[in-house]
């Protein structure tokens, strides 16, 4: 059955809470979980999943397969991350440590490569690529870098140093999420880690321009000894007792209104996401509920903007799910929000 893309009616069930206009499963033909996803246009989004890199149509659910999950060059394996203009894709994957870049058009291959870097998040714009990574084989503060898409990443140029230092990066990426980075329209560049507070943003050729949401320190995650330790194995604890005892980011959106963080919170049983409008003026701006219903201690979304509709991906388990952390994500769903403006 087609879910029409005016399904639904953008209202607020409760004071600063978004409902989705579309909610649904994503076939299993295009994977039995859903990593990330990214607008290609108005009508068609990129999924990362076990079996790469999927167009999925909103209009008639038809998929296509663009990025294999194959060794590279060929293609990218447990690719984590994809991200689009339209003009081109890039996906990333930490657990392969390389990425693949391709021109949508004609599906050209742009880039396809290992790094000694593990890498984390990566938008691109225009000719304009960035890669939020962490440095393995060097002590750095260096954790962003940017360059033009087609050409080896291990030419960029690094943008964002962190303020607290390779140390607490190391530690950071254990979780979900270490961070994310986006590019604006006007090729400016927005940065949001979990061991620093607030998102920085910096003028194409650089220059820190502002800090925003400075106030957030609450996202910034402590480190914690035991994720090497006790909670490397044991991943019920590691939510309950550590993942779950503070706000998490899970993402970084660009929207009319501003970049949002979008943020997990994990309350008794139940897991719900927010998006959080920092400010450089440090001003407290209500939270936006996302209208997404999780049950079980685990579970965490991405989400991608384009314009005013906001597109996120993960699992919607059943109560027995739920509560197996093996197959609490294997109930992969989209949805699609309309934002404030």
């Amino acid at each position: 059955m087609l879910v029409p893309l005016l399904l639904g009616l953008v209202v607020a069930a409760t004071t600063g809470e978004l409902v989705p206009r579309i909610a649904m499963p994503i076939p299993q033909a295009i994977g039995s979980y859903a990593a990330d996803v990214a607008w290609e246009n108005a009508d068609a989004v990129l999924i990362a999943t076990g079996k790469g890199i999927q167009r999925f149509s909103l209009r008639t659910q038809a998929s296509e397969q663009l990025v294999k999950p194959a060794p590279l060059p060929d293609g990218l394996p447990d690719a984590l991350v994809v991200a689009s203009d339209g003009e081109a894709l890039i996906a990333v994957s930490p657990l392969a440590l390389g990425g693949y870049a391709m021109r949508l058009s004609d599906r050209k291959r742009l880039s396809a490569m290992r790094l000694n870097l593990l890498p984390l998040h990566a938008p691109v714009r225009g000719k304009q690529a960035c890669l939020l990574a962490f440095p393995m084989m060097q002590k750095t503060d260096e954790a962003v870098w940017c360059g033009t898409v087609d050409k080896s990443w291990l030419k960029y140029e690094p943008v964002h140093r962190l303020t607290a230092g390779q140390a607490a990066f190391r530690h950071a990426f254990y979780f979900a999420r270490a961070g994310a980075v986006a590019l604006a329209d006007d090729d400016s560049l927005y940065v949001v880690t979990s061991v620093e507070p607030g998102v920085f943003h910096y003028a194409p050729d650089g220059k820190l321009i502002e800090i925003l949401g400075q106030s957030f320190d609450e996202l910034v995650r402590p480190a914690t000894p035991e994720l090497g330790t006790r909670f490397a194995t044991d991943v019920d604890g590691r939510y309950r007792l550590l993942l779950n005892t503070q706000p998490t980011i899970e993402d970084l959106v660009l929207t009319p209104r501003g970049p949002g963080i979008v943020v997990r919170i994990a309350e008794k049983e139940r897991t719900r996401w927010e998006l959080w409008w920092p400010r450089a003026d440090g001003r407290l701006v209500p939270p936006t509920r996302l209208g997404i219903d999780r049950i079980g201690p685990f579970g965490h979304i991405q989400c991608d903007a384009r314009g005013s509709s906001l597109a996120c991906v993960g699992s919607k388990p059943s109560a027995k799910q739920a509560a197996d952390f093996h197959v609490s994500e294997s109930s992969p769903h989209l949805w699609i929000f309309e934002l404030p403006k």
